[in-house]
């Protein structure tokens, strides 16, 4: 049985890697005024594009198909790591200047958990009432969640 799926499952991916690849052509050709911007910031468009692209339709595919493994649940947990970084680096700027009262201190962007960055701007008395919200709120969740997320990485 789980041959079989293996077989559906890279038919699917190698389908939709040929329809990202049909979709791209295109998207490249109305993207060549950015060229003129220079080669970075053609590349780098192009680079977010096509992995928008493969997480809409891949990541479906791989979360059904990792269902069916042991070990779910911890992957769910690093899913949920993994969005949480990459929602620290895509809203920093909303973050520092809603959260923060001084953006030089301890600068929302980097690559760590919203919530290690949030536990260090708190351990330095640099959060905004609205960031102690957002903190009270994390902290509901789970007790000082926060300082020992600020805290446990960098032992």
């Amino acid at each position: 049985m789980r041959t079989i799926l293996k077989i559906v499952f890279s038919i699917i991916a190698v389908v939709l890697l040929i329809a990202t690849s049909i979709i791209m052509l295109p998207v490249a050709f109305v993207s060549l005024p950015i060229r003129y911007f220079g080669k970075t910031a053609y590349r780098n468009w192009l680079l977010f594009v096509v992995s928008v692209l493969l997480k809409l339709w891949l990541f479906p595919l791989a979360f059904i198909y990792r269902m069916t493994y042991k070990g779910f649940w911890q992957y769910l947990y690093k899913l949920a790591i993994l969005n949480d970084v990459s929602g620290n680096i895509q809203a920093d700027y909303l973050f520092n200047d809603v959260f923060l009262k001084d953006k030089t201190i301890e600068p929302y962007g980097k690559y760590e958990t919203v919530s290690d960055n949030t536990g260090d701007n708190f351990l330095k008395q640099n959060l905004s009432i609205t960031g102690q919200i957002f903190t009270n709120i994390l902290n509901a969740i789970d007790k000082n969640h926060v300082v020992k997320s600020a805290t446990q990485d960098k032992k």
